[in-house]
């Protein structure tokens, strides 16, 4: 098809979706995402960062997709998981998904805009990725991009989260 030859196939999307389905393609998708993850480990990724904002548009599919995939990839791999998406509901069904078991996922990320993820990293004891975005978007130069890092260093510090734990 032309999205295939223009490779523009969401190839871990259509993944998701078959693994989910339980059809008949269903052990090859799943196959195929664990085996992306392990294959990321044996290059030496410190973290699984697990991203499903563009699986669906509606978010009940995207929290189910976290979940599942979260069910799926966790127990497979031996470095914690980065639990990523723009929707903090979508990161907290991840961290509820994990449940604890296995190492520590990181949660990607806070920001200015959303700094009660902080609170989730503090609850869950993990790392967490701070960004430099602002109250209402990215920054628009050098300066406002360190000034809104160092404000997310500061926050994350207040609560409890030690430097060593922040990226």
């Amino acid at each position: 098809t032309q999205p295939y030859l223009e490779n523009r196939l969401k190839h871990v999307k259509i993944a998701i979706d078959l693994g989910m389905d339980e059809g008949e393609h269903a052990d090859a998708a799943r196959a195929y995402l664990t085996t992306m993850a392990l294959r990321q480990v044996e290059a030496g990724a410190a973290f699984i960062d697990l991203n499903v904002d563009e699986v669906a548009p509606k978010r009940a599919t995207q929290i189910a997709a976290m979940r599942w995939l979260v069910g799926l990839v966790g127990p497979v791999t031996p470095v914690p998981l980065s639990i990523d998406s723009s929707n903090l509901e979508i990161i907290e069904a991840g961290f509820d998904a994990h449940g604890g078991a296995g190492p520590t996922p990181m949660l990607n990320s806070a920001s200015l805009e959303r700094l009660e993820a902080l609170d989730l990293a503090v609850e869950s004891g993990c790392d967490v990725i701070v960004t430099a975005a602002g109250d209402s978007g990215m920054p628009s130069g050098a300066e406002e991009r360190v000034s809104n890092a160092t404000a997310m260093v500061e926050h994350a510090t207040r609560r409890g989260i030690p430097r060593e734990r922040i990226y």
